[in-house]
């Protein structure tokens, strides 16, 4: 958003850089066998390297396989930020086999790195919109550090798009133009 608004909106791209994006490494990892386990997600919160795993296979309409992604927490992610991923893959497969005790052998994994995965901290407003340029922005870095963040802050800009269409053509007067009302 930087980069794509900087000459256009300077304000928008200013309040924009107020946001930090922190890296993320992710596996997938495919279990042989199914694990018997009560759970279908954790956040681990005093892992050395693993912030977050869930079981992929729960979703609807999912493999049958027992696959899992695991999300390194913020600090294993950026001391590893430039790690290649097959090495990432087998690290963080196995503290996920060793924390969980999985038993069952691993029949695929695969690493990917998100360098701009988490905002924190997210702006001070889930949209940024200009209504006398027409222009707006947002995005997890302004709704929230997870996918439903994402949907808030459009729905959001949405909104400030749609009401600033419907207020020019009856008032333009009384649209409030400001980047963040």
């Amino acid at each position: 958003a930087i980069a794509l608004l900087g000459e256009a909106a300077p304000e928008i791209a200013a309040h924009a850089a107020t946001a930090v994006m922190h890296p993320t490494w992710a596996a997938m990892v495919v279990l042989q066998d199914r694990t018997g386990f009560s759970y279908d997600g954790a956040f681990l919160n005093d892992h050395p390297s693993l912030g977050w795993i869930s079981r992929d296979a729960s979703k609807p309409a999912r493999s049958a396989q027992d696959t899992w992604v695991l999300h390194a927490n913020r600090a294993w992610s950026t001391s590893h930020l430039e790690d290649d991923a097959e090495q990432v893959a087998r690290e963080l497969s196995g503290a996920f086999t060793a924390l969980c005790d999985v038993t069952a052998p691993v029949v695929h994994v695969r690493a990917h790195r998100w360098r701009y995965a988490l905002p924190d901290p997210v702006t001070d407003s889930p949209a940024l919109f200009d209504g006398t340029l027409g222009l707006g922005a947002g995005g997890d870095w302004c709704g929230g550090p997870r996918i439903e963040g994402a949907l808030l802050s459009g729905s959001a800009l949405a909104g400030r798009v749609l009401c600033h269409a419907h207020v020019t053509r009856t008032d333009p007067a009384t649209y409030p133009t400001d980047l963040f009302s």
